[in-house]
C-alpha cells in the first residue's frame, strides 16, 4: 500500500496545531465574508445513537461534546476550565455491514437532465447563458471604464466564440497564441471564426465583477475574490442540482498559476506545486459538486448551527451543508480535516464520516507507537474505542510501510481483509492483514485526484496578468470535464472519449448559430489573419517559390468528418459554393458525386433538379 495516499510530506506551509483550532492572527488574510450560497438548514431531524447493547461504555465514560468546546473556548478567553478525559478502550467496533448502513439517498437524475442529448446541451446545463450573458455584460462594462470613447461591444456571440476557440486551444496545443493565426501551422477552426486582434481585444477586457463595487482593502465587506465571486457563485449553483453519489470526498486540488498573489499557496503533495487552493466536495468518479476557493480567514466560516472546530474541520461542515442529512452518504477525508469533534458532528447530521487522522488530535488515544508496530510486524494492527456525545469513534492503527491512523464513527478494523505485498529481502510475495477502515478508505478517497488526473489531460494553458483569468479558465476546465462524467452518466451504454467531447462542445460553441467569418475581397495576404512578430511588427512577405507546389491527394469525402447537428440545422450561413474541378461523394446520400460545397459545413451535397440533398443535409 502507497502511504502516500494517506500522508504527504510537508504537505502544507502553514502548519495547523494539533487540536485543529487557528486564530484568525494566524492566517494571512483580512478578509471577513461568509462565501456559502444555497445553504440548505442543517436542523437535525434524529440523532443517531448506537444501541446499548453494542457499546460497553458506562454513562462515566460518554464525554460531552459540549465540554470539550467549551474547555477550548474558554482557553483562548485566559480562563481555565477542567477539560474532562477522553476514555479510549481497547475494543473493536462492530464488525462493519453495508446493510446496517444502507444508502436511502436518490441518485437517480432528474428529466432535465435525462434530456440533454448533446455534449453541447450538457455543458450549457452547467455554464449556462446566464453565466455567457453576466461575462458579456461586466466585459463591456470594464472596457467603457477604461475608455468611454472606445467601447469593446462584445456580444454573447463573441464570449461564446471566445470560450469555444479557447476550449480547442486546450486540444490543439501550439507553442504561442498567435501561431493559431499563422500561415505555416494556423488552425481553420480559430481563424475562420474570429480574427487575433479581435480575440485579444476580448481577452483583455474579460471581466466577471463591476470594479465599481470593490470594498478596499481593511473595510468591512473587504472580498479577496471579488473579481470572481459573482462567477464561482453562479457555477456553484448548478452543481449543487446534480444528484449527488452515495460516497463523497473532500479534498483539495490547487489551480496552478505562476503569478504573484497573495492567495497563492503552495502544497508539495500536488502534481502542481504553486497556485490557488480549491477544495473541493467530490464523488468517486470525479464530479465536483461543490467547491470552496481558499481566501484566507473569510475562508473559516461555517454553517450557523455548525459549531467552529477549526480552519480545517470547518472545511469539511461547509462543503457537505448541502448534503441531504440522515440518509447515510458516506464522507471522507483526510488527516488535515479530520478531528473526533468533527466525526461527531457529522454523525448527529445523518452522514457517515471516514478519515485518516493526526494523533495529536485525538487526546489520550495512547495508540502503539509506529516502533511498536514494526516490532509485530508487517500488518500488525490496534484499535481502540470511545464514546464521545453518545457517538461511538474507532481509532485504527495500522503498519504497511508507514503507520496509518484512521478515524471513523461507522467502521473499525473488523472484518479484516488481506493484502498481497512484496519482501524485498526474501523476494517473494506474502499476506498481510489489513482494516476493513483501510479498504474503505481506499476505494472511495480518490475522487478529487481523479478529477486533477482528467484535468490535466487537456488543460487551458493562456497566460494572462490578471490572476482572476487564471482561475476562470480552471472553471472552464472543471465545468468541461464535470460535463462530460455527467454525460457518462446520462449515456451509460455508450462511451465518448474527453478528448471528443470537448472538440464537440468547441464546435458548437464556435459555430452554432453564428455566422461564419466571410474572406476579404483584394489582393490576397501571404499570411492569415493579423499574426506579428515578437515585437509586434508585421512581417514582410515571403516571396512565392517558382516552383510548383506538388498536388496533394485530399481526404475522401465519405471518410470526411461531418459538422455537429446543433451546426447544421442552425440555418445561419450555409450559402452554398460552386467547385468546378473537384466533384467529391454527396455527404446526405453517399451515391453520386457533386460540385456543391456548403461554405459553412464544408461538405459537398447534390443540389440539381433530380436531387436536393443541400436541403435535406440541412433539415432537422
Amino acid at each position: 500500500m502507497d502511504p502516500a495516499r494517506f500522508y504527504g510530506t510537508a504537505k502544507h506551509v502553514n502548519i495547523i496545531p494539533g487540536d485543529g483550532d487557528i486564530s484568525d492572527d494566524d492566517v494571512d488574510s483580512d478578509c471577513d465574508d461568509n462565501c456559502n450560497i444555497g445553504s440548505i438548514s442543517l436542523t437535525p431531524k434524529r440523532h443517531i445513537i448506537i444501541p446499548e447493547s453494542e457499546s460497553d461504555f458506562s454513562e462515566e465514560d460518554d464525554v460531552p461534546l459540549t465540554s470539550i468546546q467549551t474547555a477550548t473556548t474558554s482557553k483562548a478567553k485566559g480562563k481555565s476550565v477542567k477539560k474532562k478525559r477522553v476514555i479510549w478502550k481497547e475494543e473493536k467496533m462492530p464488525a462493519y455491514d453495508v446493510y446496517n448502513f444502507q444508502f436511502t439517498g436518490n441518485t437517480d437524475l432528474p428529466d432535465t437532465i435525462k434530456q440533454l442529448d448533446s455534449p453541447a446541451d450538457v455543458f450549457r446545463f452547467l455554464f449556462t447563458a446566464d453565466i455567457i450573458h453576466f461575462i458579456t455584460e461586466q466585459s463591456n462594462l470594464k472596457s467603457i471604464q477604461e475608455n468611454i470613447n472606445k467601447p469593446a461591444m462584445i456580444t454573447t456571440e463573441d464570449i461564446e466564440k471566445f470560450i469555444g476557440i479557447v476550449i480547442f486551444m486546450s486540444c490543439v496545443k501550439l507553442p504561442a497564441t498567435r501561431k493559431y493565426w499563422s500561415k505555416e501551422v494556423g488552425q481553420t477552426q480559430v481563424y475562420e471564426i474570429m480574427t487575433c486582434n479581435r480575440f485579444e481585444s476580448i481577452k483583455r477586457f474579460l471581466h466577471f465583477n463591476n470594479n465599481e463595487n470593490f470594498v478596499p482593502r481593511g473595510q468591512d465587506g473587504h472580498d479577496k475574490l471579488f473579481k470572481i465571486r459573482p462567477l464561482l457563485n453562479m457555477i456553484r449553483e448548478r452543481l449543487m442540482l446534480v444528484p449527488k453519489e452515495e460516497f463523497l470526498a473532500v479534498d483539495e486540488q490547487i489551480i496552478p498559476t505562476k503569478c504573484r498573489h497573495e492567495l497563492k499557496q503552495y502544497n508539495p503533495a500536488k502534481p502542481h506545486k504553486w497556485g490557488y487552493k480549491n477544495q473541493v466536495l467530490s464523488g468517486v468518479s470525479g464530479f465536483s459538486y461543490d467547491f470552496d476557493i481558499f481566501a484566507g480567514d473569510q475562508s473559516n466560516s461555517y454553517p450557523s448551527d455548525a459549531p467552529d472546530l477549526g480552519v480545517s474541520s470547518n472545511v469539511v461542515t461547509r462543503l457537505t451543508s448541502t448534503v441531504p442529512q440522515h440518509q447515510n452518504y458516506k464522507i471522507c477525508f483526510d488527516n488535515w480535516f479530520n478531528s473526533p469533534n468533527l466525526q461527531v458532528y457529522l454523525y448527529k447530521k445523518g452522514l457517515l464520516p471516514l478519515g485518516t487522522v493526526r494523533l495529536n488530535r485525538v487526546p489520550n488515544s495512547n495508540m502503539p507507537s509506529e516502533k511498536e508496530l514494526k516490532k509485530r510486524g508487517r500488518g500488525s494492527m490496534a484499535e481502540k474505542v470511545a464514546v464521545i456525545d453518545k457517538v461511538k469513534l474507532s481509532l485504527v492503527s495500522w503498519f504497511d510501510n508507514k503507520n496509518v491512523n484512521l478515524l471513523s464513527a461507522y467502521v473499525g478494523s473488523e472484518p479484516t481483509t488481506t493484502k498481497r505485498r512484496y519482501v524485498r529481502q526474501d523476494k517473494e510475495y506474502v499476506y498481510i492483514p489489513s482494516p476493513q477502515a483501510v479498504d474503505v478508505y481506499n476505494q472511495h478517497m480518490g475522487g478529487v485526484d481523479l478529477l486533477d488526473s482528467m484535468l490535466g489531460y487537456y488543460r487551458i494553458h493562456l497566460r494572462s496578468r490578471q490572476w482572476y483569468k487564471r482561475i476562470f479558465f480552471h472553471m472552464v476546465d472543471m465545468t468541461l470535464v464535470n460535463a462530460w462524467l455527467l454525460w457518462r452518466r446520462i449515456n451509460a451504454d455508450s462511451y465518448m472519449p474527453l478528448y471528443d467531447f470537448k472538440l464537440a462542445v468547441s464546435e458548437h460553441l464556435r459555430k452554432a448559430g453564428k455566422a461564419v467569418m466571410t474572406k476579404k475581397r483584394g489582393r490576397p495576404s501571404s499570411i492569415v489573419g493579423t499574426p506579428t512578430s515578437s515585437r509586434g511588427a508585421t512581417p514582410s512577405r515571403i516571396p512565392e517559390s517558382p516552383v510548383p507546389a506538388k498536388k496533394t491527394r485530399k481526404t475522401p469525402a465519405r471518410h470526411q468528418d461531418l459538422p455537429l447537428a446543433s451546426v447544421r440545422t442552425d440555418g445561419i450561413s450555409h450559402f452554398p459554393i460552386w467547385k468546378k474541378n473537384a466533384r467529391q461523394i454527396c455527404q446526405n446520400c453517399s451515391k453520386f458525386r457533386s460540385l456543391t460545397l456548403c461554405e459553412k459545413c464544408n461538405v459537398y451535397l447534390c443540389y440539381n433538379d433530380k436531387r436536393n440533398c443541400y436541403k435535406e443535409f440541412h433539415e432537422e
